[in-house]
């Protein structure tokens, strides 16, 4: 249909495999020189493996075009085969030899019966299975048994066995041990490479007998892509593009033109990006309250309730170095960690009501300075001047709590006082003071029991 519009003698990209359309690429290559080479030695049978799509059913077609003046071929490809009996039939049915109304035994001896030599140049049998990964163990078997027969030193039957990567795991099987041991050859196909696309795809062109430039770098590059290097793909995408560009009137494919044809085959979106595509937005986490970076929005009332009296004048130098203390914590020169907020909340309580000297007592825990102490200044006396930042309040006291802990003794002695239980009794005289008063619990046990009291001794004689 689009032949004419692009000036090609045929179609250059089949929709089944076309021997005339191989392109020798290194891994075919390779494989295909194995398998002949085993084939032509009588080495025994040969394996084939390789993805859906990537040539097999080719490479088959192509090692039967090249014995078939040596061997007489008999290629299995179209049935999927549950019993030995109709493995059998269809081999029969491919050497155009009888196979209905019979027993699997005459089945087989039919077979054996045609594989005796009737002349020297006769070489016997080769058998190709293709998607031999559908095959049961018992199948394979049978094919064993079949390529064991042997005439004038030389294998009657030489074999190919063709499929996906499951026939391997066939193959390992440990019923198939002996099999396992007779293969000569295996050889893999794969994917082909962005180079290796763009050759084959200018390969095929040629072939047709393309004179001019059909796609362009970005479009070889989107096929590579919306493929995989899969051949079969590569035919598929490559045809329905040149299809969509004889109507559209388009002589120079793009990428574009590559993504609509991919869009139309699969109702799918092109599985690649194209270059307007931008990049997603990426997304960050931020831990914390919305307002952590305002640090100047406080009143008077905000210093009341932290205990210290703010003038109108402190609450403007506290909001007028917002910056100076957003800068200090992100510098890690303030560390939240360093500082007992439960001491300082209390002792800003003690200096509202008053009770500054107790901040001591309350710190001592912390400090680890004992229970006794010395003078302790006053924590108002401390700030000469304006307050630069709430910060400021906690570096004052904990330097205030800091100089009394030097202060203090460094070793602790502990007494103990024993409790009467007069004093455990006595009710709390005022209500500055809990007690929770609980019993001892009396022990079961502890008393002594009655004298036991013999009723009856079943061990004693009676008289």
């Amino acid at each position: 249909m689009y032949e004419t519009f692009f000036g090609l003698q045929h179609l250059p990209f089949s929709s089944v495999p076309a021997p005339a359309q191989y392109m020798p690429f290194e891994a075919v290559s390779a494989a295909r020189e194995s398998i002949e080479r085993a084939i032509d030695r009588g080495e025994g049978p040969a394996l084939l493996v390789g993805p859906a799509g990537t040539g097999k059913t080719l490479l088959c077609q192509l090692v039967a075009r090249r014995f078939e003046d040596e061997f007489t071929v008999a290629m299995l490809a179209n049935s999927k085969l549950c019993t030995r009996r109709a493995l059998l039939q269809n081999i029969l049915f491919e050497l155009n030899l009888p196979f209905r109304n019979m027993e699997e035994g005459e089945l087989r001896l039919s077979l054996m019966d045609y594989l005796d030599p009737v002349s020297d140049g006769d070489r016997g049998l080769l058998l190709i299975v293709d998607e031999a990964h559908t095959f049961s163990t018992r199948l394979l078997e049978e094919l064993r048994l079949i390529t064991n027969l042997v005439r004038n030193g030389q294998p009657r039957v030489r074999l190919l066995l063709s499929g996906s990567g499951r026939l391997e795991e066939l193959i390992a099987d440990p019923q198939l041990e002996s099999f396992q041991q007779r293969i000569a050859a295996r050889c893999y196909l794969h994917a082909l490479t962005r180079d290796e696309v763009i050759e084959y795809i200018q390969g095929q062109l040629a072939g047709a007998g393309a004179t001019r430039r059909v796609f362009s770098e970005d479009a070889y590059q989107a096929v590579y892509e919306a493929s995989d290097g899969i051949p079969r793909v590569v035919n598929q995408i490559c045809d329905h593009t040149l299809l969509l560009a004889s109507v559209g009137g388009v002589n120079d494919i793009q990428a574009a033109g590559i993504a609509e044809a991919w869009t139309d085959l699969q109702q799918l979106p092109a599985p690649w990006a194209s270059d307007e595509t931008q990049p997603a937005a990426e997304h960050f986490i931020e831990f914390g309250s919305l307002d952590d970076d305002n640090y100047g929005d406080l009143s008077e009332s905000d210093g009341e309730s932290l205990g210290v009296d703010l003038t109108e004048d402190e609450v403007e130098t506290i909001a007028s170095n917002d910056d100076v203390a957003a800068d200090s914590i992100e510098s890690n020169d303030f560390d939240a960690a360093d500082f007992d907020w439960q001491t300082v909340e209390t002792c800003l309580e003690l200096i509202e009501n008053g009770q500054e000297e107790n901040c001591w007592t309350a710190n001592a825990t912390m400090n680890n300075a004992g229970d006794e102490r010395g003078e302790f200044d006053s924590f108002s006396s401390l700030v000469s001047g304006p307050m630069t930042s709430l910060d400021d309040v906690e570096v004052l006291l904990h330097e205030a709590l800091r100089e009394q802990a030097s202060r203090a003794p460094k070793h602790i002695e502990c007494k103990k006082e024993e409790v009467t239980a007069e004093e455990l009794d006595d009710s709390p005289e005022s209500d500055d003071e809990m007690r929770h008063i609980i019993p001892l619990a009396s022990d079961p046990f502890g008393g002594e029991f009655a004298k036991e009291t013999v009723v009856y001794d079943p061990a004693e004689t009676i008289d």
